[in-house]
């Protein structure tokens, strides 16, 4: 009987698993750790001491460069400030993007913005209007439709807009 029990339970595992049915156990966002050392350093403690310790870093779904980070020099100084992605887990499913700047004192968050859906599909910088100064674009999708959208942002005194 207690043999029996065991194959059982050993069944409905596989079967779980299997199937994607893990229930969040082996959700891969979980075990991805943030960059902790070189030009990252402090990054992630400085988003988790803006918004709380209950976060998980969010990765783009398509473009081949999976990070949850992106440096770009937002106000001309010379220096990349960095883009974040993250999700707080007792809001699952709202991604957030947060723009912070390294400073004497460690990294500083300059904004922390809603994003328009909610995985990132892709990130990308780019010259859209021919201007000579490049604008952000990511790519969207929305878990309660099979669209996807795209947010088009510039940088102006330092800021997202």
């Amino acid at each position: 009987m207690k043999q029996s029990f065991l194959k059982l339970i050993a069944v409905l595992i596989l079967v779980g698993i299997l199937c994607g049915c893990n229930g969040g156990l082996f959700d891969p966002e979980y075990a991805i750790t943030a960059p902790t050392d070189g030009i990252y350093r402090g990054v992630y403690e400085a988003v988790r001491q803006y918004v709380g310790k209950d976060i998980v870093l969010k990765y783009p779904t398509v473009q081949g460069v999976h990070t949850a980070y992106y440096p770009w020099d937002l106000d001309g100084d010379g220096e990349n400030e960095v883009l974040v992605f993250y999700q707080l887990r007792s809001k699952g499913g709202v991604t957030r993007m947060q723009v912070l700047k390294a400073t004497e004192n460690g990294w500083q968050t300059l904004q922390d913005l809603d994003a328009a859906g909610t995985d990132i599909l892709n990130v990308d910088f780019c010259d859209l209007d021919g201007d000579g100064s490049g604008e952000l674009c990511i790519g969207w999708s929305v878990a309660t439709t099979t669209a996807h959208l795209m947010s088009v942002y510039q940088a102006e005194n330092g800021m997202l807009t």
